[in-house]
């Protein structure tokens, strides 16, 4: 399926499966993927290149540098309303912390297992 509007998505998550799997599919609608498996790689990749991408998809539980400090690292430097950051986790997170990360400026969150229809729904909102 050609998309109208081709979008570039970011996905920052250790585990290659995933973002392979997510990859593959962005790519297979006729968008643009780009993956990271590291959150400290990913954190330079938004800090030099995140205005190229229409969307970033980061996952908030990975080791050595997660989601979490990701986010910290974007909010002290004042990057992370200028992003269409989207969390991606396996985690339940509680109300107040997703109010909190809506408050600093995330767009919204995306459960893992992850199904085709909510990452399209998601993916879609970003088109201009």
């Amino acid at each position: 399926m050609a998309t109208a509007n081709k979008i570039r998505v970011l996905i920052i998550d250790d585990n290659e499966d995933v973002t392979e799997a997510v990859s593959d599919y962005i790519e297979s609608i006729g968008d643009s993927c780009t993956s990271v498996n590291d959150g400290k790689q990913g954190l330079e990749v938004i800090k030099k290149e995140g205005h190229n991408y229409d969307a970033i998809i980061l996952d908030l539980a990975m080791p050595d540098f997660s989601g979490y400090q990701v986010l910290e690292s974007l909010k002290n430097q004042g990057l992370i309303e200028p992003n269409n950051i989207i969390i991606f986790t396996a985690s339940s997170i509680l109300d107040k912390d997703v109010q909190e990360l809506m408050l600093i400026g995330i767009k919204t969150i995306l459960p893992k297992p992850l199904s085709l229809e909510h990452l399209d729904e998601t993916i879609n909102r970003f088109r201009h």
